[in-house]
């Protein structure tokens, strides 16, 4: 628990994944969804099981992950900046419609984890990233410090 007035790490900007309209005849439709909002308290985690294949007999699925470009969080991809990407491989002709777990973590370091797992198989893909704009805890304890020593003249 954080005393009053002290500083506690959190998330700069949402974080999310893309994700392909599978109701896009042409396949051309792609959206990001967060799955971390901004200035949420760090450590961080979410689980997602609303994903899944679009294509039958798919082998890969291509994990990106998106954080907010501006001030306010979008889905629309071009608000956003690409913070990681990784591909899912072998997972054996899946139909179309086959899930995959998604579980995503934020560490106080700004340490991102996504873990994404195929629940047939089991098999799963780790991909790890650092975020920009966390602070570490010496850096939170020097703030800390300021913010509890200074002085406001008006």
């Amino acid at each position: 628990m954080l005393s009053p007035g002290a500083i506690a790490p959190v998330t700069p900007r949402a974080i999310g994944i893309l994700i392909e309209d599978s109701s896009d005849p042409r396949g051309e439709r792609s959206q990001v969804v967060h799955l971390v909002a901004a200035n949420v308290p760090l450590p961080a985690a979410r689980v997602a099981t609303g994903f899944g294949t679009i294509v039958p007999n798919q082998d890969s699925v291509r994990i990106q992950l998106y954080e907010q470009a501006g001030p306010v969080p979008s889905a629309e991809v071009g608000h956003n900046r690409r913070v990681l990407d990784g591909e899912f491989t072998g997972l054996g002709r899946l139909p179309a419609g086959s899930v995959i777990r998604l579980t995503m973590k934020v560490a106080a370091d700004g340490r991102l984890t996504v873990i994404a797992h195929e629940p047939r198989s089991g098999r799963e893909l780790r991909l790890e990233a650092l975020i920009e704009g966390v602070i570490d805890s010496a850096e939170t304890e020097r703030l800390t410090t300021l913010v509890g020593c200074s002085v406001v003249r008006g």
